[in-house]
């Protein structure tokens, strides 16, 4: 669903069309348009389905600032911690060193993410030795 202005509205259908979903295992939603409400729409979907790729680099939001949606899905701690997701996509999502310490906590309880693209962000040296301490530690 790359490059298709969904917005909240299309995000918020989306989810809840996927909230039972078995059989769809990839989502892309880059370029998208989608801010705070389809973020959380999209991450509370994800506790309830057998998503194993998301797909959500930067261009995810360009309605709302960049903090307050990492700020949703700090709130949504299940966006990483779904039963079966194996693939995160988080490249060019404008993640500081809080943000990295943060994420590390969620990914050092989660034994399905085997796959992290965190590219072009702003964690510093700090930040990925959070990040990467949480993953030394992950099974």
């Amino acid at each position: 669903l790359e490059l298709n202005n969904v917005g909240d509205l299309g995000a918020r259908c989306l989810a809840s069309a996927l909230k039972d979903n078995q059989t769809i295992t990839e989502l892309c939603l880059t370029d998208n348009e989608i801010g705070i409400e389809g973020a959380q729409c999209l991450s509370s979907m994800l506790k309830f389905n057998n998503l194993l790729v998301l797909n959500v680099d930067a261009r995810f939001r360009v309605c709302g600032s960049d903090k307050e949606v990492v700020e949703e899905i700090r709130k949504k701690s299940d966006f990483l911690l779904a039963h079966y997701l194996t693939s995160l996509n988080l490249e060019r999502s404008n993640i500081g060193v809080e943000d990295a310490r943060f994420l590390a906590s969620m990914l050092k309880d989660n034994n399905t993410v085997t796959e992290l693209d965190l590219g072009y962000n702003h964690m510093g040296v700090e930040g990925t030795r959070y990040v990467m301490e949480a993953l030394k530690d992950n099974n």
